[in-house]
């Protein structure tokens, strides 16, 4: 029984990032990318160089751009100031957050991120993205051998095509990071299209999800004669 998604209930979405900058003090008229190489250590270090580079890429073809990124806890941010370190961007115009990814994502007009939930997030927010994600050669070569799996990111296997740029392994660069958040800002045309479909996936997925799952459960319990009361 197809129920939905309970965070299609939960977030609204919306297509205006400047209130959402208002309340996270940034300053409203910079074009803003936020980053989510995601939330847990491994991630950040396999993610970390990669987004901080293409930072570095877009900081330098466009300087009046501000990032943004949220850490879900001390060692994700440490693991992500590693990497400035590594690379020296101390003069990256970062702004920090602990917490409040879903603020963040909202704020930007573009998410740079990792594959998982949080590309669903993004698309449920109506911020246009960019999907990457690395991991080991083995893990990957496995996933490929072993998987029929084309599509990754949510927003793509939702709308069953590749609707938002992913970019996987080798092709995770930050030239090509980079130019896939180049080319949302610089064709109004195509990040419009993008966001409206995302907006189309949203409805398919609304339709009070945890109350219809509870019926769903009911229905078969009913029809096996289980009493309700019976269930611990």
């Amino acid at each position: 029984t197809f129920v939905g998604h309970p965070l299609a209930d939960e977030i609204p979405g919306d297509d205006d990032p400047l209130p959402h900058r208002d309340r996270l003090k940034l300053e409203l008229d910079r074009p803003t990318v936020a980053l989510l190489p995601g939330s847990r250590a491994s991630e950040l270090k396999a993610l970390a160089d990669v987004f901080v580079e293409t930072s570095q890429w877009l900081n330098a073809r466009h300087p009046e751009m501000q990032f943004i990124i949220p850490f879900v806890n001390r060692r994700t941010r440490v693991l992500f100031e590693e990497a400035i370190r590594r690379h020296e961007a101390w003069d990256l115009p970062i702004t920090r957050f602990h917490g409040h990814s879903r603020e963040v994502m909202a704020a930007a007009d573009v998410v740079l991120l990792a594959s998982g939930t949080a590309t669903l997030e993004a698309m449920l927010v109506r911020r246009l993205m960019v999907v990457t994600y690395r991991v080991s050669r083995l893990s990957y070569w496995l996933m490929r051998a072993f998987s029929h799996i084309s599509l990754y990111a949510m927003p793509n296997n939702l709308a069953g095509r590749h609707l938002v740029p992913e970019l996987l392994q080798n092709d995770a660069t930050p030239e090509n990071l980079g130019a896939a958040v180049e080319r949302y800002l610089s064709r109004p045309l195509y990040a419009r299209e993008v966001l409206k479909t995302f907006e189309t996936l949203a409805e398919r997925l609304r339709g009070n999800a945890s109350e219809q799952a509870a019926r769903a459960v009911l229905e078969v319990l009913q029809m096996h004669k289980i009493p309700v009361t019976a269930l611990p």
